[in-house]
């Protein structure tokens, strides 16, 4: 699967990314991008972003970097931990961009690492462990397949 198809089929079944009004692409297999702006929906305070809201987006974006890897062995993913530093706050209008990347395959296990920035200010960082499984033993082979 490609990685403008797997973009395709993501969107079809993943609702999630529609409820924070997210959006993502996939440069290369192996690696995420997200965008988003901080609007009302995600807020925690009057003008700043929930951490909760942070973390989904990481979870995601490394998520998706990991998902077009595991694809490509006829696997899917799910996230097993990950860990994530806060280094700055985002308030209501901020622009963010996540960017995902695989660091380590292994036979079941998969590493990613992803950022949130807004412009050049760093938000937060993050680390994560996702697992491999069977996409045929899952109800979304049949989304792939047509």
């Amino acid at each position: 699967m490609t990685p403008k198809e797997l973009e395709t089929v993501f969107r079809k079944i993943c609702r999630f990314d529609e409820t924070l009004a997210i959006n993502f692409t996939v440069p290369k297999p192996g690696t995420s991008h997200y965008k988003f702006t901080v609007d009302e929906r995600h807020l925690a305070s009057p003008t700043q972003c929930h951490g909760g809201v942070l973390a989904a987006v990481m979870d995601a974006t490394m998520g998706v970097a990991v998902l077009t890897e595991a694809v490509q062995s006829g696997n899917l993913c799910s996230t097993v931990e990950f860990k994530i530093n806060y280094l700055n706050r985002a308030v209501l209008g901020d622009q963010l961009d996540a960017y995902g990347e695989v660091e380590f395959i292994g036979n079941r296990l998969i590493v990613a690492n992803a950022v949130i920035k807004c412009g050049e200010k760093l938000i937060a960082k993050a680390m994560g462990t996702f697992s491999l499984y069977p996409a045929d033993k899952t109800e979304i082979a049949n989304w792939a397949k047509g």
